[in-house]
């Protein structure tokens, strides 16, 4: 321990196999350095559980009993490494970074596919507006994702006391239209907070709520609350067989995504069936007014409900569109939000973006819209990297500078737009041609990824991050722009940027100095 830590690892300890099996629940870990013989628990038999609990968590064995046996069961368990005692501190370190490297790469890969889906899941959501259809789409969509064993879907009733089953897989037919009040077990408690629930079995929980996990022989479960316009409308309720692979807080934190545009569909279909029952009695009329052509007041009547049903179609098609805005905000503020000095970084930069547009004549849509994806690809990082106050390893420095590659491969999964695409993929690229991924220079980089150079540097610049001691004030930070324009940035756009900065007549800057 002494060893690692005196390189900046975090290291915690465990006097036995069993305590380190409690710690791993209350907690995740990266590595586990387990010895083959520990009292009580063997280190294979130990491995073993904790694989069941966590399958990315790494493991290197260091013991001085090693056998070509025991090397080989190691192995099978997926472990990264095995290393005999005594060990020189050197050796120890090299095994303990290569373990861990190859377990972020299997975790980075992971998280990037499991992002992927979300905008195709999303779309398929919203296509659907039959609510009892959207139903069986929402769980069907749901098990596929999450690998659930069990799944259900409960709403909250009119009167907002109950909570009604109305979809669920994995459970007999007799729960479907099942009762529960708000106040009882899991999904109540989740309805009354609106928060997410996470169990593991052996974690600490409420005695009620472990209970009915072994009475269901439950290992893990989620549970998420839907919510629409702030209010809780439903609960998610997904569970997994003490010999499935466990939920962990990944999930959660990924599902919990999933929920808001299942909450979303839901308030859609419910908006349209409202509409098609409206529908359906304006057809009603139409028949009686067909018996009373000669009214004319009547068949005005007629005339102006159906332009105002048109005009709630109109509305509905906005909120399809408003919808897919929220998702791509919802992603850059997911990204954000895992480091605090960046909370407000993509919608500072898609606001300095748009201004810079309209001073270049140049359509903005676009350029807002790769603005806030623009480090997507920064999804698969760890927090520890994002939130490193020292210097980066020469290999995570490289995993850094790949974020615009990665961001692109994913909004070319998910089918966004070339020019969105293309402009987070040349963000980091220089005017002078010295930037990455393809060290493009001047024309042969789009405009648009110019633009978002010199925002993105401006807000970096006047921002706090972790790895500096302070941020510059906005005027130094100009001062910079206009140093290293023609060589990091396009001069125009620095010239353009300053313009949209400047005071209006008679009024205030449109963006005020951070």
């Amino acid at each position: 321990m002494r060893v690692l830590r005196a390189v900046s690892y975090q290291v915690d300890g465990a006097a036995s196999g069993s305590e380190a099996l409690q710690k791993l629940v209350s907690s995740p870990y990266d590595l586990l350095v387990v010895d083959i013989r520990m009292p009580g628990m063997d280190g294979l038999e130990m491995m073993r559980q904790a694989k069941k609990r966590d399958p990315h968590v790494a493991g290197l064995f260091l013991t001085g009993y090693g056998t070509i046996d025991t090397a080989i069961e190691a192995l099978d368990l997926g472990v990264q490494g095995f290393v005999l005692k005594p060990v020189a501190p050197d050796k120890l370190l090299r095994s303990v970074e290569h373990a861990l490297t190859r377990v972020r790469a299997e975790r980075e890969t992971s998280r990037l596919r499991a992002l992927t889906p979300l905008l195709e899941v999303s779309r398929a959501l919203v296509a659907e507006v039959e609510l009892e259809s959207l139903f069986s789409l929402i769980l069907k969509l749901v098990q596929q994702e999450t690998r659930a064993d069990r799944a259900s879907l409960m709403m909250v009733d009119g009167n907002g006391k109950d909570l009604v089953i109305r979809a669920a897989y994995g459970l007999p037919s007799k729960y479907l239209g099942a009762r529960r009040t708000v106040q009882e077990a899991v999904a109540g408690w989740v309805a009354e907070r609106g928060e997410p629930l996470l169990i593991q079995s052996g974690a600490t929980t409420a005695p009620d709520m472990q209970r009915e996990m072994t009475a269901k022989d439950i290992g893990s479960a989620l549970c998420l609350p839907l919510k629409a316009k702030g209010k809780v409308i439903g609960v998610m309720n997904l569970s997994k067989q003490r010999n499935s692979t466990p939920f962990t807080r990944g999930d959660m934190e990924l599902f919990t995504v999933l929920a808001g545009q299942v909450a979303a569909a839901i308030e859609n279909a419910q908006l349209y069936g409202n509409l098609k029952y409206h529908s359906k009695m304006l057809e009603h009329e139409k028949k009686d007014l067909e018996q009373r052509m000669q009214e004319i007041r009547g068949l005005n009547t007629f005339l102006q409900s159906q332009q105002a049903r048109s005009s709630e179609m109109a509305t509905i098609n906005r909120t399809l569109e408003e919808q897919y805005q929220g998702l791509v905000r919802s992603l850059s503020e997911m990204v954000d939000a895992r480091c605090p000095e960046r909370r407000e970084h993509s919608r500072t930069v898609a606001a300095l973006a748009v201004s810079v547009a309209r001073v270049m004549g140049v359509t903005p849509e676009d350029v807002e819209e790769a603005a806030y994806l623009h480090d997507i690809g920064m999804a698969i990082l760890r927090d520890d990297l994002l939130n490193r106050r020292g210097a980066l390893s020469p290999a995570e420095q490289e995993m850094v500078i790949k974020h615009p590659e990665t961001g692109a491969k994913f909004l070319s999964d998910a089918h966004i737009q070339p020019s969105v695409r293309d402009t987070v993929l040349y963000h980091h690229e220089n005017f002078d041609g010295s930037g990455y991924p393809l060290g493009l220079a001047r024309d042969a980089i789009p405009l648009s990824a110019r633009i978002l150079r010199v925002a993105d540097s401006l807000d970096a610049m006047t921002s706090p991050r972790p790895y500096r001691k302070a941020a510059l004030s906005r005027q130094e930070a100009l001062a910079e722009l206009r140093n290293k324009a023609g060589k990091l940035y396009d001069p125009e756009v620095v010239a353009a940027l300053e313009k949209a900065l400047q005071k209006p007549e008679g009024g205030e800057p449109e963006h005020p100095a951070h």
